[in-house]
């Protein structure tokens, strides 16, 4: 009986994807516990000079504005991720149509790789909405 080990590289791999996750949660929570500390100081602040239904209209406007941004800016970035996938199938039928062909006369692009498309999508939309 034969017994397979894992590569070394693999696992390596593996430790780096974990950490890298690990690193990435971190940096989140730090963000969200200082996003919530602001604002829980601001609703403090503006309670105690009587102002808060002032800072909560402010706060619903920014958020309407930016609810409103992160949707045209998703909904033009995802089209562009439809029409690239779009061309990825065509690019592959024409590969495949080529491979049967007898006389290959003109270099093939490589084929598009859109796996991580959606999140870096999903991250420029946000950093749009931002700014």
């Amino acid at each position: 009986m034969k017994v397979t080990k894992k590569l070394p590289s693999i696992e390596k791999k593996n430790n780096y994807n974990l950490i890298f996750i690990i690193i990435i949660l971190l940096i989140l929570l730090i963000l969200s516990i200082i996003i919530i500390s602001n604002i829980y100081v601001n609703i403090l602040w503006f309670q105690e000079v009587n102002y808060l239904k002032t800072f909560y209209n402010a706060s619903l406007t920014k958020l309407f504005l930016w609810m409103t941004t992160f949707c045209i800016s998703i909904s033009f970035l995802w089209g562009n991720l439809v029409i690239a996938e779009k061309q990825k199938k065509q690019q592959l039928s024409f590969i495949t149509t080529d491979k049967l062909s007898i006389n290959k006369q003109s270099p093939q692009s490589p084929e598009l790789k859109l796996k991580y498309l959606f999140p870096i999508i999903f991250s420029f939309s946000l950093l749009i909405c931002i700014s």
